[in-house]
């Protein structure tokens, strides 16, 4: 049973670090969820609550006035925009600035997590007023950002003024279910 045990983790260990997922869904080249027709362009900005990660603004390149602006909150431990970047970009490419700000997933507090989230969204506002446009905002949450989403949005949006225009929020939340548990 043990040496059944440490084929399995050895299986999956080279799985994991060798796969590279081909997909048998093809990229959409047309309409809905395909690329936008605009080239993306990044900013950086310090974090300061995460000083190893700067806050990412991505936009639609030559953006001039302020756009509508989705703020997103990635997944525990998802704290590098390589993980996120076809999404980042293709939402950038159709036309909205993106805010992608990381936070420490280990050795803090959850409030501090969300502390993180909060100031990043408003530092990145204060930082790019061109850019971003919080009247016109919203919220896209993947797996522990999906749980984050409506605590973040609804303090931006009732103690910020943010989303007078317009607001959206959308939630993915991720579950694991492990074979064991089905039985």
């Amino acid at each position: 049973m043990i040496k059944l045990n440490l084929y399995l983790i050895l299986f999956f260990i080279t799985n994991v670090a060798f796969a590279q997922y081909q997909g048998p869904i093809p990229l959409l080249t047309s309409g809905y969820g395909s690329q936008g027709p605009n080239t993306v362009s990044v900013i950086n900005i310090t974090n300061d609550h995460f000083a190893l990660k700067d806050i990412s603004v991505f936009q639609p390149t030559g953006t001039t006035t302020p756009i509508p602006t989705i703020c997103f909150l990635h997944g525990f431990g998802g704290n590098d925009t390589t993980y996120y970047i076809e999404t980042l970009r293709n939402i950038a490419s159709n036309g909205y600035a993106v805010v992608f700000v990381p936070y420490k997933t280990v050795g803090v507090t959850l409030s501090e997590r969300y502390l993180t989230l909060y100031n990043g969204f408003i530092k990145a506002s204060q930082s790019l007023p061109t850019i971003i446009d919080t009247t016109r905002v919203g919220f896209f949450g993947h797996s522990f950002g999906g749980g984050a989403t409506p605590r973040i949005s609804y303090r931006l949006f009732t103690e910020n003024n943010w989303g007078g225009k317009r607001k959206i929020y959308l939630l993915l939340c991720s579950l694991v279910l492990f074979r064991a548990w089905c039985y």
